[in-house]
């Protein structure tokens, strides 16, 4: 799936007074999902309401492509920027005791790296680069939906995504649903108009969708991945929950995700999620998990390229059809 950003885009979690800023770098796929359903359903699709109540197709993130057309994702815990030449180096994949900073790039350049985890690169003739995302301000006065006037003093600053930029990303759709869903209700696969995140009524977040089927996608990966050298690892494309873990000290001891025994993980950072039941009045179990970026090193002894290929389709977890517990497959 390719989207393309027509308007100022924003997708934010947190919202600080009357400042609302796009807080992420890229688009989550239960963002995809929820504005694909939407307008399938306001298009009156009778196959929708299948999907909503037993989902199967799994959404995955969507990265932005630099200009010159290379998929960006994010950087694991192991990459250093110099703070000087701004060459990014990666470093290859041991025990945590054995890991040290780099101080050097090549032979006689000494660099002053500063770790990059979670932010987004890209791979330019075979050199790693910084992709950093253009921003657009804007400034508008509140509305009062009962008066249908201005409010006095009431003025919100918008730091949204800029138009233009293009995303990325995979669904994953194991029974032909999605296909079906689009051409009953009469749209194209190759132009689909939606709506999403913050303020789409005041015409933020419209965004261009092209969808194209890819027959040979396990195959061309097992083949790419079975070619390059390196250490077979799982990198987090969106937060994964589904860890089996010691409560005492959780990320250094993670055994396990899901049915995946576990080597060595390097965190990015940790995500929380939580809720509050209103019919208890009690706040809810709080589940943590590893950030986008995270490096999972599995216990690769029984395990082959394809159950890996197959596991960064359909993602690690029972929460992949709500685009979490995605996960790529790398060579480190």
């Amino acid at each position: 799936m390719e989207l393309t950003v027509n308007t100022p885009l924003i997708i934010t979690g947190a919202k600080y007074g009357r400042v609302i800023e796009h807080s992420i770098n890229y688009i989550p796929g239960s963002s995809i999902r929820g504005s694909i359903l939407t307008l399938l359903k306001f298009m009156n699709s009778k196959l929708v309401d299948e999907e909503i109540s037993t989902p199967k197709m799994i959404f995955h993130p969507a990265y932005p492509i630099s200009q010159d057309g290379n998929q960006s994702y994010p950087s694991d815990p192991l990459t250093f920027k110099c703070k000087i030449c701004g060459e990014i180096v990666q470093l290859p994949v041991k025990s945590p005791e054995d890991l040290r900073i780099p101080t050097k790039y090549g032979e006689n350049h000494i660099c002053m790296f500063k770790n990059i985890g979670g932010s987004l690169i890209y791979c330019r003739n075979g050199k790693l680069k910084s992709l950093n995302l253009k921003h657009a301000f804007i400034e508008a006065v509140g509305i009062n939906k009962m008066l249908r006037s201005s409010e006095t003093g009431l003025l919100y600053s918008y730091v949204a995504l800029a138009p233009g930029v293009v995303f990325r990303g995979l669904v994953i759709d194991p029974i032909d649903r999605l296909e079906q869903m689009i051409k009953d209700v009469g749209l194209s696969m190759n132009s689909l108009k939606l709506k999403i995140g913050r303020r789409v009524s005041a015409g933020l977040g419209r965004v261009e969708a092209k969808i194209a089927e890819d027959k040979n996608y396990i195959d061309r990966r097992i083949k790419q991945l079975s070619s390059t050298n390196g250490t077979l690892c799982l990198l987090a494309k969106s937060p994964v929950f589904n860890l089996d873990y010691d409560e005492k000290d959780i990320f250094p001891t993670v055994k396990s995700i899901g049915s995946l025994p576990v080597k060595y993980v390097f965190k990015t950072g940790i995500v929380e999620v939580s809720g509050y039941s209103i019919k208890s009045n009690t706040p809810k179990v709080m589940i943590k998990g590893l950030n986008i970026g995270s490096l999972i090193v599995p216990d690769a002894r029984n395990i082959c390229v394809e159950d890996l290929v197959k596991l960064e389709l359909h993602g690690v977890g029972p929460f992949s059809t709500a685009g979490l517990n995605i996960v790529e497959v790398v060579k480190r």
